[in-house]
């Protein structure tokens, strides 16, 4: 069996653009007694108005956005090099099967290529579930990168929508949001309020772990 064959590269396939979508509920803010109806309706409008926000704009002010795909990027690479490591140590052990038999008696060649035939196609199947297992762990580090992202800015849009008398909010999506007014848009407050509570956040993390099968060298 052509060395070839037996091991085929991989190509950790990054996504082009981080999509953030979802919605944040809030709890529901209280009018105010007393006043006349209109100055209480300015100041403390009815629940269920909604806030909007751009998580893909927050995320690129911010300077995230790059900071995910980097480290989503050093993850791929890791788990490249493991998996690159792991075809290594099957390839020799298929290359040692293949030099035993050629050193076989004819009488016993036959039985022994049958053996290493069947060993190529185990090695295959082994790498294959390797090369599934490392593309979940990508796609498990990059929903991580988003739900840390996501965890970071709730609460501080949470606030600005509660302090406007809003009381749920929602990323903007054309597929969601059909339209809405540009009042009600608080991405621009929410950077700042980000970029005044943490001006240097803390790089996300770029490890990964290996594959299953990496450590087996028999």
């Amino acid at each position: 069996m052509p060395a070839q064959y037996l091991m085929k590269g991989f190509t950790m396939r990054l996504p082009v653009k981080l999509v953030l979508l979802g919605v944040m509920s809030m709890s529901a803010v209280g009018c105010g007694m007393g006043g006349d109806t209109t100055a209480q309706q300015q100041e403390a409008p009815a629940t269920g108005r909604v806030a909007v926000i751009n998580l893909d704009l927050i995320a690129e002010k911010l300077n995230r956005d790059e900071a995910m795909a980097e480290s989503l990027k050093s993850a791929a690479a890791s788990l490249q090099d493991q998996l690159k490591t792991l075809q290594a140590s099957y390839q020799s052990k298929f290359d040692q099967a293949v030099q035993q038999v050629s050193h076989e008696a004819p009488a016993e060649a036959d039985s022994e290529k049958q053996q290493v035939a069947l060993l190529g196609r185990q090695l295959n199947v082994k790498l294959s579930e390797a090369k599934r297992q490392a593309q979940v762990q990508l796609t498990n580090h990059r929903q991580q990168l988003v739900a840390q992202f996501r965890a970071e800015v709730k609460p501080v849009a949470e606030q600005i929508a509660r302090d406007r008398g809003l009381d749920v909010v929602i990323t903007k999506n054309d597929t969601v949001v059909f339209a809405f007014a540009s009042a009600v848009d608080i991405t621009d407050d929410v950077v700042e309020a980000l970029q005044a509570k943490a001006p240097a956040t803390s790089a996300p993390a770029k490890t990964a772990a290996a594959p299953a099968g990496q450590t087996e060298t028999k």
